[in-house]
């Protein structure tokens, strides 16, 4: 930038020696005011940088809580039922966190608990000298006891969700003609129902045997059928 210049005539007696120019440049200045605004700048920015790290640093602690409530959760859904959360943080999330752990321990005492019913009625099942077979609300096979094994010859892995026909294979002994599914009567009336006489079991190896049986629905709390069991005796064995 161009300053503003000021020019005197020098001269003494009369007589002019020369003439004297002085030129004001606002550089300097501005250059001052320009490094002032800089330093300025520069310690705003600093600060504005220290407060974001401050910033960052309280969330990441304040979140680190979350965090791992999160990972607790995901490892409790993926199954691992002993998953539990150290208590940190907050008063209101070491409440949360609290909860959550009440929440897990019921959960695993509870299936604990269902676990044992299951074995205990598998043992029950398999110790009972009748063959019994159970099914989902679908009517498909979920289990088989020994004496179910033998004379359909049919294992559990094998019959697992196979239509109950498949496996409990019934015809009326004079007729030859299929008798019907004590399972899907049970599943459509909801009732405890039983075979018709002369009923022939006509196992998987071409075995023949004249049985008698009832079947029964099997009923959730609130009354909804989960599925039927199925138990039957021999009335007579006719070989093959």
């Amino acid at each position: 930038l161009r300053g503003s210049e000021h020019r005197r005539t020098l001269s003494l007696g009369g007589v002019q020696y020369g003439s004297v120019a002085v030129r004001m440049s606002p550089v300097p200045a501005q250059n001052r005011i320009w490094e002032a605004f800089l330093n300025h700048v520069s310690i705003l920015t600093l600060a504005v940088g220290l407060d974001f790290l401050g910033i960052l640093l309280i969330l990441k602690t304040g979140l680190r809580p979350l965090d791992a409530l999160a990972e607790g959760a995901r490892k409790f859904g993926g199954g691992d039922l002993s998953a539990r959360i150290p208590l940190h943080g907050s008063p209101e999330m070491r409440d949360t966190i609290l909860a959550f752990n009440r929440m897990a321990e019921d959960i695993q005492t509870q299936k604990a608990a269902i676990h044992r019913e299951k074995e205990l009625a598998q043992v029950t099942l398999q110790s009972i000298g009748d063959a019994v077979i159970t099914t989902d609300g679908e009517g498909r096979v979920t289990y088989l006891n020994p004496v179910a094994e033998h004379l359909t010859d049919w294992t559990t892995a094998d019959a697992a969700g196979r239509p109950l026909p498949e496996v409990f294979n019934i015809v009326n002994e004079f007729s030859r003609q299929p008798v019907e599914n004590p399972v899907d009567r049970v599943l459509r009336t909801g009732r405890v129902v039983g075979l018709a006489n002369h009923t022939v079991l006509i196992a998987r190896d071409g075995r023949e045997f004249s049985i008698e049986d009832s079947a029964a629905p099997i009923r959730d709390r609130e009354g909804g059928i989960l599925g039927v069991v199925l138990a039957y005796f021999l009335a007579c064995t006719r070989g093959t």
